[in-house]
């Protein structure tokens, strides 16, 4: 039996390479067009006081968000009760509940030339909120402190039991006790 020999076809390496580059030169032709995703990040959680009465102005302030396509963006928070602040170039502003409670205060951003275009909720800041109805006519002790502790507390505190009565000084106010050098309760945030 004979065999029969084929001449082998010479294919030389830059023949075989032109349709390569020509592929990765159009894709990256078409990824250049390719744009980022329009989108604004979140802002950094509100700043301000964890502790208030009814009826106190409360400031808080929030930053850090930005949109991916270099546009200015605005700020609202969102008060823990149901309403929020307007939209707005400042990074603050500020709140008064008329409820006692405790709220959670965030903050959210959005592009200003894309309104649709808005950013995840920040982490929340929890605001305790007291009653400041003034104790009855006669009566200083809706807050009471120890002469020998820097913390005050409301009347109704499970420290208070623990101070002595020759040791309790009263407060009609959260006022007048922050005045006379004290600080608030962590339990009971006066």
């Amino acid at each position: 039996m004979s065999r029969r020999w084929k001449r082998p076809r010479i294919v030389s390496r830059r023949s075989r390479a032109v349709p390569v580059l020509v592929t990765l030169l159009l894709c990256l032709a078409a990824c250049q067009d390719v744009q980022p995703p329009h989108m604004v990040s979140t802002p950094t959680m509100p700043a301000g006081p964890t502790s208030g009465d009814m009826g106190q102005s409360l400031a808080f302030t929030t930053s850090g968000a930005s949109c991916s396509q270099g546009h200015t963006v605005q700020y609202r928070f969102a008060w823990g009760d149901g309403t929020f602040s307007g939209w707005g170039a400042s990074t603050s502003a500020s709140k008064s509940y008329a409820s006692a409670g405790t709220y959670q205060v965030q903050a959210q951003a959005r592009c200003v030339t894309t309104p649709s275009v808005v950013g995840e909720w920040s982490i929340s800041r929890a605001v305790v909120i007291g009653d400041a109805t003034p104790p009855p006519s006669g009566c200083c002790s809706f807050y009471v402190a120890s002469v020998n502790s820097e913390v005050f507390h409301r009347a109704s505190c499970s420290y208070v039991a623990q101070i002595s009565s020759a040791n309790k000084v009263c407060y009609c106010t959260r006022g007048e006790a922050i005045g006379d050098g004290k600080r608030p309760c962590t339990r009971c945030n006066p």
